[in-house]
This record gives C-alpha cells, structure tokens and sequence, in this order.
C-alpha cells in the first residue's frame, strides 16, 4: 500500500500542476487580461517550476522527505486558493512549492521501497494519468457550466488529496517501524 499512497499522491499534485500550465492564460484572459501578458504568467509559472526545483537541488535542506512532500503540497494549495479566491495572477507562484514534490516522492520511492522502485516508477507514472485524464475532463466540462475559476477548484482538491495521502503514508510508515 505504501508505494500506491506515495504514488497517488504524487499525481494529485502532477494535477493541479498541470490545471495551471495548460489553462493559466486562458484564464487570465478570462479576468480580463490581454492575451500576451497572459502568455507572460505562463511563463513566470515555468520560471517559478525552475526556481524551486534549484533551490531544492542547491540549498541542503534538514527536512525529511515527508516533511518536504507537506510543505510542497500545502504551499501550493494555499497559493492556489488565493490565486482562485482572489488573484489569478498569483496561481504562477503555486509552482515554487510544486517542484519539489516529484522529485521528493521519487526520493521517498527509493527510500521506503529500493527493492521494488522501477515498479514504484511505473506506478506513479500510472497514478498520474488515471488523475490527470478526469481532471481535465471535469475542469472541461464544469468550465461550461460554473466558470473556468470555479472549475479549477479540481486543483486544491487535488493537492487536499495529496496532503491526505501523505497523512496516511506517513502513519503507516511509523507503524511500520514501531513493528
């Protein structure tokens, strides 16, 4: 069960990664935006990806991965209410904690689950997309019916998710030591 958790997870927050970079300039020329300073976010959301992903190459971090994986997913899931309650042109900043997150899981694979990682691998390239195609085809369809900003609220429910999740890895994983 550990390596589905760490797995699921992981595609929660490959979801609400992806919500951004394939409808943020849409979205900002929704609210109003005109199209290339739409394009521009787009980009300040892949710098951003960039950025976090430096840090947590360059910068020794004390944290365990868990820990890590917490922070990523909670960060990013306040950025981006904020974003949807109040200022889209804040959804790029969701990526400076979603970029560690595939990394990390994939260190916490190599951690807990060493003998069985190319499975682990496998897994959550497969949770990932089990994810993604019905959140695209719900943020599709709701976007007809209540908004594209409403619709996008598939992105924290994603990363709640993924939080949940992490919740329960890690309580099974203390269990697991304590045995």
């Amino acid at each position: 069960l550990g390596p589905w958790l760490i797995a699921f997870s992981t595609g929660g927050a490959v979801v609400a990664e992806l919500l951004i970079s394939t409808r943020l300039p849409l979205l900002l020329q929704r609210e109003g935006l005109a199209p290339e300073p739409a394009k521009l976010y787009l980009s300040a959301f892949f710098a951003c990806l960039l950025a976090g992903r430096l840090f947590v190459t360059l910068v020794p971090l004390r944290l365990g991965n868990r820990a890590l994986l917490t922070i990523s997913a909670g960060g990013a899931l306040g950025f981006f209410a904020a974003g949807l309650a109040y200022e889209p042109r804040l959804l790029p900043l969701v990526a400076l904690f979603l970029a560690p997150f595939f990394p990390v899981a994939t260190d916490l694979l190599a951690e807990e689950h060493l003998e069985h990682l190319d499975r682990g691998i496998s897994l959550t390239m497969a949770c990932v997309s089990l994810l993604l195609i019905p959140a695209h085809i719900g943020v599709g369809a709701l976007s007809e019916v209540i908004g594209l900003r409403r619709a996008l609220a598939i992105g924290p429910a994603a990363l709640v998710l993924a939080l949940l999740l992490i919740g329960w890895s890690a309580r099974r994983a203390a269990r697991a030591r304590d045995t």
